[in-house]
């Protein structure tokens, strides 16, 4: 049986969400190293300031990330068709969803 964590120890758990996931595999693939550096990374490329703070919570689910972010992310990774479109499904959809199953931060839009 699994073991439901608080909303606190959710936000401090270590474990990425399925966008953060998602955008890390896509940045390793290209030899970008740690967190500080994809930061570091997407402000050279765009001219857009990005903090590693900021990424950092919202790889990890602790802030809901902009709307600029994925376009700031093609745009620094050079990423083909196929991952934008993985990239566009794990914002949309993974940003509250966890490994660990607890997902207070769900949000659907309504059209």
């Amino acid at each position: 049986m699994q073991e439901t964590l608080t909303y606190r120890e959710w936000l401090l758990s270590p474990t990425m969400t399925e966008f953060g996931r998602v955008v890390w595999s896509m940045a390793a693939k290209r030899g970008v190293r740690n967190q500080r550096a994809l930061a570091r990374r997407i402000t050279e490329v765009t001219g857009e300031h990005i903090s590693f703070n900021s990424l950092r919570n919202y790889l990890f689910g602790r802030s809901i990330a902009p709307p600029s972010l994925p376009s700031q992310l093609v745009r620094a990774l050079g990423l083909s068709q196929a991952e934008r479109d993985e990239l566009a499904y794990a914002f949309a959809y993974g940003q509250g969803v966890r490994e660990d199953h607890f997902s207070p931060r769900l949000y659907l839009v309504r059209s």
